[in-house]
């Protein structure tokens, strides 16, 4: 059972870990590729605001879904079972947080300045490393 409790571990490591990387390229591709000068007249001040709230909501599921992760009612049950929530809900927490990179990255598609990138680039970033598996509590749970 130890040596299961291991391996999940580091899938759940891995996982973080190329979830991560995933901002990264998107900070690669966006401002090289992505970019392109605004051509429509939108509404700038509208389209920011909406990709504002959307990345606003993303940021806050993502807490609560992390949140949920290391609730001790969720290590009530079978603990396999357990462990597959908190995985689920990790990957669905980073996965969140990669969507604000991702906003970020449509704000270049669509003409935005690229300071607005960097913005949402940062904040998923920065909510993706604030998730980061706590595996120290995490084997406090299971046991």
């Amino acid at each position: 059972m130890e040596n299961v409790n291991n391996q999940k571990t580091l899938v759940v490591k891995m996982l973080w870990m190329s979830l991560l990387l995933s901002h990264l390229i998107f900070g690669y591709i966006g401002p090289n590729f992505l970019a392109r000068e605004l051509t429509e007249t939108l509404d700038q001040n509208v389209v920011l605001g909406a990709l504002g709230f959307f990345a606003l909501v993303n940021a806050a599921m993502a807490i609560w879904f992390n949140l949920r992760c290391y609730k001790e009612e969720l290590w009530r049950e079978e603990k396999s079972e357990a462990m597959g929530r908190f995985i689920t809900m990790n990957v669905v927490s980073w996965a969140l947080s990669e969507t604000i990179t991702i906003f970020g990255a449509v704000s270049l598609v669509i003409g935005l300045d690229s300071t607005v990138f960097y913005s949402f680039l940062a904040i998923g970033i920065g909510l993706h490393l604030y998730h980061r598996p706590q595996l120290g509590r995490l084997s406090q749970l299971m046991s």
